[in-house]
């Protein structure tokens, strides 16, 4: 049975890099957006659009489209008043009064295999769990505050995210291809990277297909959007309607990224585990290899930079809080 969206009286829509976990103690959703020069945040709400002229800028959602009424972004809307400022920002959705679900819950069908793309496209496991899904290895592991710096030496900036009272979906899964006509899935690999050239079988085995977008459906008489810049508070109270409101958090560029997410993500992670593990699309994993096809060249490919993925990808940590991750 697929999830019924059109009840809703809001959908939160989230994309790019940031680190997502449940807790269980306040009862909601948070995650940890993650910001450097490749993903910078931007906030869009839309209403389903009941005219539509030339000139109007609209985006497909569900069988709609849908028209912009709020935004908030550091990069598109340069010289407006409401600019973001990733370093002092934190946002907060949620539902209020006749709430379908009080605190969260994941939506799942009765059946899922990640290796299957038969499985509900919907289900929330195709979220990647870097933790259950043993990508920083077998060994313990232990979160902490990022050490990452980028190539100009500077550190990560973050922002947070609470959601209340939804039950969370993932939107689709990875394309292999975001412009082609004919959508076909990207299944990946989970491969152990070598350190060096090395004449050993590289350790990979099949991970399967993962969650591109995640989802948020609010069902309530009314959605709060609290969204704190510094010291300033912006509140937006969006009604239930016929149709239900989109709420588009991206945390990422319009500019292709080829790098891979995994080191970034790592550097959250202390682990007594050495090699690194990151997930390939099936057609990528020639790459791994020299001319020859069998021994693996990180110099070739990059050092340990992972998969070639043109979008970034949220993952799942089984941490209560974000707060773990942070100073």
């Amino acid at each position: 049975m697929s999830l019924d969206l059109n009840s809703a009286t809001a959908i939160v829509s989230l994309t790019g890099l940031g680190i997502m976990c449940f807790n269980k103690l306040k009862n909601r959703n948070e995650t940890l957006l993650i910001h450097d020069e490749m993903h910078q945040p931007s906030i869009i709400i839309y209403r389903k659009a009941e005219k539509i002229t030339d000139v109007d800028e609209t985006e497909h959602f569900f069988g709609h489209e849908y028209m912009p009424i709020i935004t908030y972004s550091r990069l598109e809307l340069k010289g407006r008043n409401n600019n973001l400022d990733k370093e002092s920002l934190s946002i907060e959705i949620k539902g209020i009064d006749n709430c379908g679900i009080e605190g969260y819950e994941k939506y799942q069908s009765s059946k899922f295999d990640r290796k299957s793309k038969k499985s509900d496209p919907q289900d929330f496991r195709w979220m990647v769990n870097i933790e259950k899904d043993k990508l920083l290895g077998s060994g313990k592991i232990v979160r902490k505050p990022s050490e990452y710096r980028n190539s100009e030496n500077k550190k990560l900036d973050t922002s947070k995210l609470f959601i209340q009272n939804a039950e969370f979906f993932t939107e689709s899964i990875v394309l292999e291809d975001n412009n082609a006509e004919n959508k076909k899935f990207a299944k990946f690999m989970r491969v152990v990277i070598p350190k060096e050239k090395t004449d050993k079988p590289i350790n990979h085995l099949e991970y399967g297909y993962m969650a591109d977008y995640v989802g948020a459906k609010i069902e309530a008489n009314l959605v709060s959007v609290k969204i704190k810049i510094g010291e300033i508070v912006h509140t937006h109270h969006l009604p239930k309607t016929k149709t239900p409101y989109i709420i588009s958090i991206k945390n990422a560029t319009s500019e292709e990224n080829s790098n891979s997410d995994m080191p970034i993500y790592r550097s959250f992670w202390e682990t007594k585990d050495e090699e690194n593990i990151d997930l390939f699309n099936f057609g990528e994993t020639t790459k791994l290899f020299d001319d020859n096809g069998q021994k693996f060249d990180p110099k070739k490919f990059g050092g340990d930079a992972g998969g070639t993925r043109k979008t970034c990808n949220l993952i799942e940590s089984d941490a209560n809080s974000i707060e773990e991750f942070l100073p």
